[in-house]
């Protein structure tokens, strides 16, 4: 008898430090886990802020295009202006 309750007595020891050890990887992967939400949260952000920045870009170039494209053609009359005022 005596046999049997130190047997238990050793399982049941063996128990709480396999629980205590399953206790301490459920922390460790849920602090992981945490870590890595956070991580994605903080690029799902610098995703749009870059896209916003991105769209932002684009207008700028399609507005100085614009631009350009009105200066060669504002040159190209003031050289036919000229060249017919010359002539």
């Amino acid at each position: 008898m005596r046999r049997r309750l130190a047997a238990a007595e050793a399982a049941l020891e063996e128990a709480h430090a396999i629980r205590k050890r399953a206790k301490e990887a459920y922390d460790a992967a849920g602090d992981r886990f945490d870590t890595a939400d956070a991580v994605l949260d903080a690029a799902r952000q610098d995703r749009a802020h870059t896209r916003a920045e991105r769209y932002a870009a684009r207008q700028v170039h399609e507005r100085a295009n614009q631009a350009v494209a009105r200066l060669q053609r504002r040159i190209i009359d003031l050289a036919e202006q000229l060249e017919r005022t010359e002539a």
